[in-house]
Parts: C-alpha cells; sequence; structure tokens
C-alpha cells in the first residue's frame, strides 16, 4: 500500500511540475528561514549549559534607591558580601568573588617580555568548584588552592608560553607575582563573561596589608556569584537575604534601603541590563521577535502548499472520487495526501539546508556570532528537525487531506468541492491571512528603521562627531597623557584635546551627592575631567561658567551639573554645595543635558568633576574630513611617548552607535525575513492565479471574442486579489501597529508611529500582488481563442 501511495504522489508531483515546484520553493524559503532563527534561538538559550551545576548558580545585584523615588539597578556589590553570605546564609553551598578588568590592561610580563592583557579577572578559591570547568593541564582540585595561582586559558598560554609547558612559570603582573598552576579551555561564546588570565584575589587583596577585606561594605567594585544548596531556588534564597544579611545594613533609620536580587546565571544574558554588566548581553525581547518572525514566514510557506492543494481540489476531487468509488476508505485517503505533504517537506528542508548555509555567512555578520548548521547533529537539534518538518507537513496537509476526502464520490465527480461551500472559500482566506502577515513585516522594517534614523539624528546634547577616543589604561599612559596633548595641539587639524575618567556612550561612575542645607542626597553620574573637555565634546553651558584652570581654588573645588542634576537642587544651582565623600564641591555652572547611555534611558543626573589625574581616556577632536589623518597622529603621538604601550583608539560616533548595534542588526534580519516573506507570498499568489485563469479559460475566450480588451480582461482577474490586499491590511495595520508601538515603548526618546510606514508596505505588497496575477492573467488573455476552446 505504501508504496501505491508514494508512486501516486510522485506522478502527482510530474504531472502537475508548476504547481510542485512553486510549493517547494516557498516551502524551502520558509524552512531556511527558520532553519536560521532556530539556529540563534538555540544559541540564545543555551548561554551557561557548559557549566555542570548551571542550575544552581546565582549572581547577587542591588537596587539602589535614588532621589526621584525610583531605583537604579546594578550589578555590583561590595567584598564582604560573598564570605558573609556564605556564613549567615545556610542555603548558600559556595560563595565566589570576582574582580573584572574594569576596561585595564594589566601588564603581563614573562620571561622579560611584557604583554598588555585585557581579560584578567581576580577571583576567589571557590570559583572553580563553583564555575566547574574542564582542565586541560593541571589539577582542577588544586589548582586555585595557593594564594598566588594564576590559571590560563588555551589561547593565553599558547600566547604568553609560545608551546612550553606554562605549569609551575612565573607570572608577574605589575607588583604581584603569580605561579601557572592549569590550562583550561577558552571559555565558550555562550557565556555571560569571558577571561584569558584568571587569578587568586588573594593576590590583590595583598596590594594593600591593611585592608580588611571581609568588613569592606563600601567597595562596590565586585561580582558576587553563590553556589545554592540542592533543592533551593533563586527565589528562596532571596526572600531569606533581608533577615539573614539585616546586621550588615547600616542605612539610616526612615531611608529607603538598597534591594539585593538573586538572578540564576542562565537568566543574565537574556534578561539581565544592569548597569555595569561584565559584557553586553543578548534580549530576550529580540528573541521573542525572531521566534515570531520564525512562524510567521513558515506559515506562510505552509499556507502557499494548503492553497496550491486546494486550488487543484477539482482535478484532485475527480482522482478521489474514482478512488472512493473503487473501494478506498477515508483514512487511507487522508493518508495519501499527508504522504505527499511529507515527501515536499523532505525535499524542501534538503533544498533549505543548501540555501541556510549559503545565507549563514550574512546571518552570523548581522548578529555577531558564530553559528553553524553542524550544532544541529546533536539530539536536541535532530529533534528541532524533525519536529519542524512533522509540523509542517501537518500544517500544510492535514486541513486539504481532510476536506478533499470529505464529500460523497458523486458530488465530488460532478465538481462539488467542499471548501467552496462557505461564504467566505478557504483559499481567499488564506491569501487574506498571507498577505496579513507580509504587511506586518514590512511595518515592523519601516519602525524600526525610522527609529534607528531617528536615533542618528537626534540632538543628544553633545557632538559626538570628529571625536578619537584613546584608551590610557596601559600603566603610564596616565601620566603621559599632558605630553601627549602637546605633540598633538602642534597639529592643525587637531582642534580640542581632552582626558577623563570615563566616556559618553562607555563608562562613567556613580556616586551619592549631598547638597549642603538640604536633605536627602542626589544620585549622581560623573567623571573626573580637565578642563578642555566641555569643548571637546561641544557641551553647551546653561547658566554659570566652564571651567577656568587659572582660577585655582574654584578649579580645585568646582563642579559642573547638568541640567536634570540641577533641577534636584532647591533654589539656584550655581554657587550651591556639594558633598563628594569628605569634600565639599561649589556648582560653578550648569550644562546643557545629553546623552550619555543608550536612548533607551532617560538622562539621569550628571556632575564633571575637575581632575588633574586619574584619566582613563584622552578624546581628541579634530577638523572635519580628517578622520585618517586624526587616527594617525594620534599613533604617532602615542608611539613617541609609551612605544612599548598597545594604542586603543575609538572613534566617539562608534561607540554611541555601539549601544544600539542590536537594534540595527534586528532591523537587517526583518528586513531579510520580510523580502522572505514576499518572495514566498508572490510564489503562492503566482500558482493561485495561474490556476484561476486556466479555471476561467473558456469565459475569458468568449469576452475576448464578444470584444473585451486584453487590459479589462487581466484587471477582472486581477481585481479579486487588490480586495484581498485591502482586508489583509486592515487586519494587519493596527496589530502590528500596537506591536510596534509597545517595541519603541523601550525607548525613552523614540520617534513616532508615521503614516507613512503603513502606507508604503500595503503599497508594496499591493504592487506585487496586482502585478504576479495580472502577469499570469495575461497569459491566457494573449492565447489564440480557437486554440483555447479546442482545449476546454
Amino acid at each position: 500500500m505504501l508504496w501505491h501511495i508514494l508512486k501516486t504522489a510522485f506522478g502527482q508531483f510530474r504531472r502537475h511540475r508548476f504547481h510542485t515546484l512553486i510549493t517547494i520553493t516557498g516551502l524551502s524559503f520558509g524552512l531556511a528561514a527558520c532553519l536560521l532563527i532556530v539556529l540563534f534561538l538555540r544559541h540564545e538559550l543555551s548561554y551557561e549549559d557548559h557549566y555542570p551545576k548551571a542550575d544552581r548558580i546565582a549572581r547577587v545585584v542591588f537596587d539602589f534607591p535614588v532621589e526621584e523615588g525610583g531605583y537604579l539597578e546594578d550589578c555590583t556589590s561590595p567584598p564582604a558580601l560573598g564570605p558573609a553570605m556564605k556564613r549567615e546564609l545556610p542555603a548558600v553551598e559556595k560563595a565566589v568573588t570576582l574582580f573584572p578588568p574594569w576596561g585595564f590592561n594589566r601588564p603581563v610580563k614573562v620571561d622579560g617580555k611584557t604583554r598588555y592583557e585585557e581579560k584578567f579577572y581576580f577571583a576567589s578559591d571557590q570559583f572553580f568548584e563553583v564555575f566547574d570547568t574542564p582542565f586541560l593541564q593541571g589539577n582542577p582540585e588544586t589548582a586555585f588552592s595557593a594564594p598566588d595561582a594564576m590559571v590560563l586559558t588555551r589561547t593565553a598560554a599558547d600566547t604568553y608560553f609560545e608551546g612550553i609547558d606554562p605549569i609551575g612559570k612565573l607570572v608577574n603582573v605589575g607588583s604581584m607575582n603569580f605561579t601557572v598552576t592549569g590550562v583550561v579551555p577558552d571559555p565558550p561564546e555562550n557565556s555571560h563573561f569571558h577571561y584569558s588570565i584568571l587569578a587568586r584575589i588573594d593576590a590583590f587583596w595583598g596590594t594593600n596589608p591593611d585592608w580588611d577585606v571581609e568588613n569592606d561594605w563600601g567597595y562596590w567594585n565586585f561580582y558576587t556569584y553563590v553556589l545554592l544548596q540542592p533543592g533551593v531556588t533563586a527565589l528562596e534564597l532571596e526572600a531569606a537575604f533581608p533577615a539573614a544579611m539585616a546586621k550588615y545594613d547600616d542605612t539610616p533609620e526612615g531611608e529607603r534601603s538598597s534591594r539585593a536580587h538573586i538572578q540564576p546565571v542562565k537568566s543574565i544574558h537574556l534578561e539581565s541590563h544592569r548597569r555595569w554588566e561584565l559584557e553586553s548581553n543578548g534580549d530576550i525581547g529580540q528573541v521573542q521577535m525572531f521566534a515570531l518572525v520564525a512562524g510567521l514566514v513558515l506559515l506562510i510557506a505552509c499556507f502557499n502548499t494548503m492553497n496550491l492543494t486546494l486550488a487543484r481540489s477539482t482535478i484532485r476531487g475527480r482522482e478521489v472520487g474514482v478512488r472512493k468509488s473503487m473501494g478506498a476508505n477515508r483514512p487511507q485517503l487522508i493518508l495519501l495526501f499527508l504522504v505527499e505533504s511529507l515527501l515536499l517537506a523532505l525535499v524542501s528542508f534538503g533544498v533549505a539546508l543548501m540555501l541556510a548555509e549559503i545565507a549563514l555567512p550574512w546571518f552570523t555578520r548581522q548578529l555577531g556570532t558564530q553559528l553553524e548548521l553542524a550544532s544541529l547533529q546533536d539530539s536536541s537539534g535532530l529533534g528541532w528537525v524533525v519536529g519542524g518538518i512533522l509540523l509542517v507537513t501537518l500544517l500544510s496537509g492535514t486541513w486539504p487531506a481532510i476536506l478533499l476526502s470529505r464529500p460523497h464520490p458523486a458530488a465530488i465527480l460532478k465538481g462539488e468541492v467542499a471548501e467552496s461551500r462557505g461564504r467566505i472559500p478557504l483559499r481567499k482566506l488564506l491569501v487574506t491571512l498571507q498577505f496579513a502577515i507580509t504587511v506586518g513585516l514590512i511595518v515592523s522594517t519601516g519602525v524600526i528603521r525610522n527609529q534607528l534614523q531617528y536615533i542618528h539624528s537626534h540632538d543628544i546634547g553633545l557632538d559626538r562627531s570628529k571625536v578619537l577616543t584613546i584608551s590610557l589604561n596601559p600603566t603610564g599612559a596616565s601620566k603621559a597623557y599632558n605630553a601627549m596633548k602637546e605633540e598633538l595641539l602642534n597639529y592643525p587639524v587637531i582642534e580640542h584635546v581632552a582626558a577623563s575618567s570615563g566616556l559618553p556612550g562607555g563608562v562613567n561612575w556613580t556616586t551619592r551627592v549631598g547638597v549642603v542645607g538640604q536633605e536627602g542626597e542626589i544620585f549622581v553620574n560623573y567623571m573626573r575631567v580637565d578642563p578642555e573637555l566641555t569643548a571637546t565634546l561641544g557641551v553647551s553651558m546653561v547658566w554659570g561658567h566652564d571651567f577656568d584652570p587659572s582660577r585655582e581654588a574654584e578649579y580645585n573645588r568646582g563642579v559642573l551639573l547638568n541640567e536634570t542634576a540641577a533641577k534636584a537642587i532647591q533654589g539656584d544651582p550655581v554657587g550651591a554645595t556639594l558633598t563628594l565623600g569628605d569634600r565639599q564641591i561649589d556648582v560653578i555652572g550648569v550644562v546643557k543635558d545629553f546623552n550619555f547611555q543608550s536612548m533607551r534611558d532617560e538622562i539621569a543626573p550628571f556632575a564633571f568633576v575637575p581632575s588633574r589625574s586619574g584619566f582613563n581616556y584622552m578624546m581628541v577632536r579634530f577638523a572635519q574630513g580628517h578622520d585618517e589623518e586624526a587616527l594617525n597622529l594620534a599613533r604617532e603621538a602615542w608611539n613617541k611617548v609609551l612605544p612599548d604601550a598597545p594604542f586603543e583608539a575609538t572613534y566617539l560616533d562608534d561607540i554611541f552607535a555601539e549601544l544600539h548595534a542590536s537594534d540595527a542588526s534586528t532591523s537587517r534580519l526583518v528586513a531579510g525575513f520580510s523580502l522572505f516573506a514576499i518572495l514566498i507570498a508572490t510564489l503562492g499568489l503566482m500558482g493561485l492565479s495561474a490556476f484561476a485563469a486556466q479555471r476561467r479559460t473558456k469565459e475569458i475566450t468568449v469576452r475576448k471574442v464578444l470584444g473585451a480588451s486584453s487590459r479589462g480582461l487581466v484587471a477582472l482577474l486581477a481585481r479579486e486579489f487588490f480586495w484581498l490586499v485591502l482586508v489583509a491590511a486592515a487586519i494587519a495595520l493596527p496589530v502590528s501597529g500596537w506591536l510596534m508601538a509597545r517595541w519603541l515603548e523601550d525607548f525613552a526618546y523614540r520617534t513616532s508611529l508615521h503614516a507613512g510606514v503603513f502606507l508604503e508596505a500595503v503599497v508594496l505588497v499591493l504592487v506585487v500582488a496586482v502585478l504576479t496575477a495580472a502577469s499570469q492573467a495575461l497569459r491566457v488573455v494573449r492565447r489564440n481563442p480557437s486554440a483555447s476552446l479546442r482545449h476546454e
């Protein structure tokens, strides 16, 4: 029986080559899009899976109360937190304190040769007991037992020791000395932080012998991870935290205290977007968006198959009637149609694999990650593939099989097809849904594109163009800043040079600032700067005046606030005295608000604090059109002053662009998948309109003989699809508009939903639909009437 079904299916494919080709092409494009998205989804959902105890690892984070009544979400914690949690909370089995690079490149000296390492982490002794990692060399049980222990990744070992066995070798890092005790694989890409060198944190404590680490609750530059006892959840630990740790909270009575949260480590990548994340995380919203896009594109492809099958209902109906007359029962007929759908799905999947392999380099470039089709060969990947093929088979084949196997043989042989009995034929409904999905995807593409254009053109309050930023993190670079500044200002193309402890669009610091004579504190972002910074960034003064180094006393005590910070000061902000730690500083001026973070975030209080040292970055403003020349001049000045230190420079525009790199890639990918949807819908429409025109050959011929024009006949056949597109637009526009309005709500500064985006989507789909239908109708209209009637 199965052999007979297969012969019948292949016979159908051979007799209806055109429709079979269209079906396979549409399904192939739909499955290819789904394959790419499945690769991305599996990668995003697999973060930290390589750690055997990942389900029990959690990170401790805090929300800090701010003046406006809300909270600032932060990732950092003090060094005393981990040991205290281990003592006070039985639910904590182990605790790890981690100190990241904080943007500094540490000088690593091996055999007299110094290199600067950017992924140098310090960790407490239980790190490898929590983040269980296989060792390539060394003993994992003892590798971190000595206070001077250091573990290298495979890449770091090859870099620093160049093929020599590193175990037992000495490594100097500034004033600290370490012994290499192990080599581990490089952390995989699906980790929320990556290290090249991991050193025991005891050496870091030793840089200050008087440091009482276990009682230091004020140095919030560390990260705390805990390993929960088996059976304990993060929510249970979070509930127990306040009472158990209350004795360490010194918040004055009546003031709001910080709130602790326990984050499961597997949730960090997609769900955590706090201040001071170790690395840029993914976005659960992007994952959900692509999952939705994959489903919609696949639905369009499946609708094509259903439509083309139902379009041939009259022809297939006669076949079914004959089979029923010969004794075939309904289950056998349903199986016949499902086997045909399965064969189409299998062939389409093979083609989809080739299409996905071709598109994969572009796809991974947009995402900035490495994906491989070979990753689908594991049991989970094969499950996705088999499930996808079965889903396509059922979606595209089940309903046509049920409809075509339902009628009585006599009814079928008379041409009475169940599909067409209702007021709205199923084929029209499916075509309308196809168009609606396509319109919705095009609208989404347009809204995302407009928001990115808005971000790029929006006045952020500073001039981010024509500014080169140079890292001063290597040892000695900050001290050599004045010499480099003097060197650069000798060139006419260099307009301003300044230095700061942070970067707008990048790293800056936060602190609490009190106002003398006013209750409460202001939570302020700040940077230590030299006098030229405001001119270099093009920040405008609103009140007061800029820094003036000639006024020594004022320069040492002065501070500039942005407008948001100034609003928190009662009365005239200029002249107000602030308390910063054990210092008192005076507000000498107020600058215009500027975006120093992503456009998703509202502008927060900010302060420029003058300084003569402690700089991490140099900023160079150059003349218009001299980008490359300014970069080369900066490199030459650097090599004169610090020939052995690495030169790291970035344009400030690129730093701000990086803040929305994920949104930009989402825009390009949604646009790409929208093209897939248009192509698939066009293919289906081509088959349907060709079949519709073929079925009305006699009517068209008679009308033509009676004097109807070719233009009128083409319009007659295309008119049906014109109205279907309008109905689809009526469905898609409000739904897609609502969804994109929700997406825009994530941005504090956003564009509006322009009518042009919706009109553009409708017109584009309308033109494609009408031209496709008209082209197929024209083929029939141009036939010789006698040949058409002879065929009928």
